[in-house]
């Protein structure tokens, strides 16, 4: 009876290796399809399970337990190398600072949010899912933030705003819904290199096309740097590593600010409320530099009642 448990649990565990070994594969054969591409968001979850078996399969099989090594090497690598703009010290050139949130539009959370910008002190805020009973925060921030964008009155379906410490030589929002590649944006002036900084919020893979998103949302934000550095931050809903985020990085010259930091889920994302699985082990909100912006710093900020934790960094303007 023992002896055909143990063989049960060995045939077990080499079709859970296969399966986690097939998900791999799927996230490198099929990363040009919306399905395919949403296996590779789970990459330190295979990782992780891989891991946890190895434990087991050494009770069991040395061949197993190096199979299930191997997969789970294989797996974290698969999440961990990918390119990304470096943490470099400052050259005494003008800094910015930029901190990106998503709010969670079900949460009345202002009073968090506020407070984390004021300690925070950056000299541009990008919101998503801000919505038009959350407008005591730009209230509240006027007084620091006197130059602001907001979409309500403007867009029927947008939650993007942008509030900043510096006057615009230029502002906009691009696109009706955020389906359609939705972007606000604001060009600053000379003093700080003339950077161009956008905010995002994309939809979940699966039930849309984030690279179509992606895509038209870069353009808008291209045509309006008018050659100029670029800062793109916001939710993009879509681990660093993903298919659909290492096209957008090559395609359009810009890359991660800094390696992995997990940011999602600091609560359940309906209801803004602690749970016991709340724990943030993804890393799906970005802050994306070009060419002439070199990182300085980059932290992930505190608990704001959102579902997401901020994310800040510090870049300086560089000559390209």
């Amino acid at each position: 009876m023992v002896s055909r448990l143990l063989i049960a649990l060995r045939a077990a565990l080499w079709c859970g290796l296969a399966i986690l070994l097939a998900a791999n594969a799927i996230t490198w054969i099929a990363s040009d399809s919306v399905i395919g591409d949403a296996f590779s968001h789970f990459q330190l979850h295979y990782a992780a399970l891989a891991f946890a078996s190895c434990l087991v399969c050494t009770l069991l099989s040395r061949r197993l337990a190096l199979a299930a090594l191997l997969t789970g090497m294989v797996s974290t690598a698969s999440a961990t190398i990918y390119p990304f703009a470096p943490i470099s010290a400052p050259d005494g050139g003008p800094t910015l600072r930029v901190m990106t949130i998503n709010v969670l539009y079900r949460r009345g959370n202002e009073k968090p949010v506020i407070d984390a910008v004021r300690a925070a002190r950056p000299d541009v805020v990008l919101l998503q899912e801000y919505r038009p009973w959350m407008r005591r925060i730009e209230r509240d921030l006027r007084t620091l933030y006197p130059h602001q964008l907001t979409c309500h009155g403007v867009r029927a379906r947008c939650g993007l705003a942008i509030l900043s410490r510096h006057p615009f030589e230029a502002r906009g929002i691009t696109g009706r819904r955020t389906r359609d590649g939705q972007v606000a944006w604001i060009r600053l002036g000379q003093a700080l290199g003339g950077v161009t900084i956008g905010t995002v919020h994309l939809r979940w893979p699966l039930v849309s096309d984030q690279a179509r998103q992606l895509d038209v949302a870069a353009n808008a934000l291209a045509h309006a740097a008018q050659g100029g550095p670029i800062l793109l931050g916001g939710d993009f809903n879509a681990a660093p590593w993903s298919g659909v985020l290492q096209r957008f990085a090559r395609d359009y010259r810009l890359l991660p600010a800094g390696s992995y930091r997990p940011t999602w889920p600091a609560r359940d994302f309906r209801s803004g409320q602690r749970c016991r699985l709340c724990i943030p082990h993804l890393q799906i909100d970005h802050l994306f530099v070009s060419a002439g912006l070199k990182v300085t710093r980059r932290k992930v900020g505190r608990d704001v009642g959102s579902d997401h934790l901020p994310l800040i960094v510090d870049v300086e303007l560089t000559k390209i």
